[in-house]
């Protein structure tokens, strides 16, 4: 997903809602994203036995190399870690 194709989705210039998404959540679209990404990611690892490069694969990411540096941004200890607030 893209920010243009969210925008057109919904409507709106992707400026708006950049800022929008920006001023209500604290995080860019980007992160946000990356975020929910981690988030599936975390599921799937923990509830499945699929490998990495297969959850990587269903969350989106065509390379494994993206996804391992974005995962690591959210371990700990080698575990995915997602405080809820």
């Amino acid at each position: 997903m893209t920010l243009k194709s969210a925008a057109d989705r919904f409507g709106f210039h992707p400026n708006y809602l950049s800022a929008y998404i920006k001023k209500n959540t604290g995080q860019s679209f980007k992160e946000l994203v990356i975020t929910q990404r981690m988030c599936q990611a975390c599921f799937y690892l923990t509830n499945s036995d699929m490998p990495v490069y297969e959850v990587a694969d269903r969350i989106g990411y065509d390379n494994l190399g993206f996804f391992e540096s974005d995962r690591a941004a959210y371990e700990i200890n080698g575990d995915l870690v997602f405080v809820v607030a």
